[in-house]
């Protein structure tokens, strides 16, 4: 037997390996692609024989797509899965590639629709799964119509918000996406205005390609001299001039940093971001903010975080307000007991103290404290980690929930009053 075969056999039972792995977690389109492209890498045409035997297990074929679906984003670009069939039924995944939409369907009927969704089959039960999006966590039985009808609950719209839904396409002789989804609340809902003016300022000093969560729980995003609250000279609640200005601002930075030149571009460019109310009360109201941009390299770049804001005093809420500072290791306790209790986060990474202190380049701690993002949810606050914050970027992104009970011997006054409703 020579070496060349030996290895080539080698190659294609790690090739195998991933795919199963990733099939695992709900990305059996992705092993299909991947696997076929590295097999095309690592073999050459005269181990043809060997790419051959793979192609029966790794075929793709693509799901037609309803078009009362495809009419939700008629210009962007369909993906779809198959999550199980019960008799007649069948229940599908679809996102759109370049835009902040993915949702589950029957037939031509939309079950749920949010920016973001996770599931994992249960391997006892193949009806069985777990369904995430953001920090929501759902155990849903598609035999059991009582089950299925709870996903409606995964993203639902809050009362007295209005969604708002746009995107714009340039054509650089490279397709460039810009989309802004913002869920504004109406002159009904307390303090409205302090929400608008701060939502706005928020999303223009959050408009850039990259973002990542430090210390201070804050959201601090890479330099970029194309968001500027102060340049924006449209109204607070005027939304298609708000994103007129930013989508003109992004075309205008692709321009720059890529000139004319279409060798330089990336095949597609796009950012898009996302925030849909998470939880709305009288003293403060929490958004999901969810980016994704993609400029260039080997994949884009996504967050899925929480922020929470103080109509009354004007102020977004993080551990500051929230903690008191002899409480912080205690906190991160906390957290650290919860996810040992996460079964896709110890899949991943077992060790969540490693993520919770910074490192120098050698991988030592520091022994500087990293605090998470944080958001007020409906029963605790929810700590989020973005993409290898904690794990791998295939991992995506973790939130733990510590009820407020337990978190009481910990909160400030500010807290207290927070949560009086």
């Amino acid at each position: 037997m020579s070496t060349k075969y030996i290895i080539s056999t080698i190659a294609v039972a790690a090739l195998l390996s991933l795919a199963v792995c990733i099939y695992a977690h709900g990305k059996k389109h992705e092993a299909s692609r991947l696997a076929q492209q590295w097999t095309e890498d690592i073999f050459e045409s005269d181990e043809e024989s060997a790419v051959d035997s793979l192609e029966p297990a790794y075929d793709y074929v693509p799901i037609e797509i309803p078009a009362a679906i495809r009419n939700l984003a008629p210009e962007g670009r369909w993906d779809a899965d198959t999550l199980c069939v019960v008799g007649e039924r069948v229940y599908y995944h679809a996102y759109v590639e370049d835009m902040p939409k993915s949702l589950i369907y029957c037939g031509d009927k939309v079950l749920v629709e949010t920016t973001d969704l996770a599931w994992y089959p249960e391997t006892t039960n193949s009806h069985r799964f777990t369904i995430k999006s953001g920090p929501r966590t759902l155990k849903v039985d598609f035999s059991d119509a009582k089950s299925v009808a709870r996903l409606s609950t995964l993203a639902s719209r809050h009362t007295g918000y209005d969604r708002y839904w746009k995107h714009q396409f340039a054509d650089f002789g490279r397709r460039v996406l810009y989309c802004l989804e913002v869920d504004y609340p109406r002159p009904s809902v307390p303090h409205s205005q302090e929400i608008t003016k701060w939502l706005t300022d928020f999303i223009i000093s959050s408009n850039s390609p990259m973002e990542e969560v430090v210390n201070d729980s804050k959201h601090i995003y890479y330099e970029n001299d194309y968001a500027s609250a102060s340049q924006y000279k449209g109204g607070t609640g005027d939304k298609d001039s708000l994103f007129g200005y930013l989508s003109q601002q992004y075309f205008d930075s692709v321009k720059k940093d890529f000139g004319t030149n279409l060798e330089d571009y990336p095949y597609e460019l796009y950012s898009n971001m996302s925030l849909r109310v998470h939880v709305s009360k009288e003293r403060f109201v929490t958004y999901q903010v969810y980016t994704n941009d993609y400029s260039g390299g080997a994949h884009g770049f996504f967050s899925i975080s929480l922020v929470s804001y103080d109509p009354v005093h004007q102020q977004e809420i993080g551990w500051g307000e929230l903690f008191k500072p002899q409480s912080f290791e205690a906190v991160l306790k906390l957290i650290e007991a919860e996810a040992q209790k996460d079964e896709q986060y110890i899949y991943w990474n077992a060790h969540i103290q490693k993520g919770l202190d910074f490192v120098d380049e050698d991988g030592n701690p520091t022994g500087e404290l990293l605090l998470p993002g944080l958001g007020l949810g409906e029963d605790g606050v929810i700590f989020s980690f973005q993409p290898y914050s904690i794990a791998c970027f295939a991992a995506g992104t973790f939130h733990f929930t510590i009820p407020y009970k337990t978190l009481k011997p910990h909160l400030t006054p500010r807290a207290h009053w927070l949560l009086q409703q």
